[in-house]
């Protein structure tokens, strides 16, 4: 199994096919404060590539990622190893992927509401244009990944003639 060091961050872009030219990745560390650092860490890369309108759902992607991954990739024997976010911007949008030591692909469950758990992938669905998994090429572990489209900021809206002093 090969170690994750610093130079794992400088080539994770391209080993994962991602050849662009914003690119970025962050360790967590796999406990409960693992979701907050990276909502910090996806906020302020966002903000700093230009205060994107998506910022606030691909927060809410990357939070629901990483719990899944501290949840289950480090629940048995997946003890081992660390969470990667990473972050890349190119003409077709943003992607995040956060990758983590389990092997075992993620399930979009269907909703029961007696079950407080499961809708993570709900809502990755629902806030991404697209999203999908694959295994590491080099070592344990999956990488789990959001696509969201470039949308243009809301056109300003011209005031109404209706109303009281029409």
């Amino acid at each position: 199994m090969r170690r994750h060091d610093e130079s794992f961050e400088a080539h994770w872009g391209l080993s994962m096919g991602l050849e662009v030219p914003r690119f970025t990745a962050h360790r967590l560390r796999p406990e409960l404060s693992a979701p907050a650092s990276a909502r910090e860490f996806t906020r302020d890369t966002l903000r700093a590539w230009g205060g994107h309108v998506l910022v606030e759902d691909v927060v809410g992607v990357v939070h629901e990622l990483v719990v899944n991954a501290v949840c289950h990739a480090f629940s048995g024997s997946h003890g081992l190893g660390a969470v990667w976010v990473g972050l890349s911007e190119s003409a077709a949008g943003i992607r995040c992927t956060v990758a983590d030591p389990s092997a075992a692909p993620p399930r979009l469950l269907a909703v029961d509401v007696l079950r407080p758990q499961g809708r993570g992938l709900r809502i990755v669905d629902q806030l991404s244009s697209n999203w999908g998994y694959r295994a590491l090429p080099l070592e344990p572990g999956k990488v789990v990944w959001a696509q969201f489209a470039h949308m243009a900021p809301p056109a300003a809206t011209p005031p109404s003639s209706c109303g009281r002093n029409a």
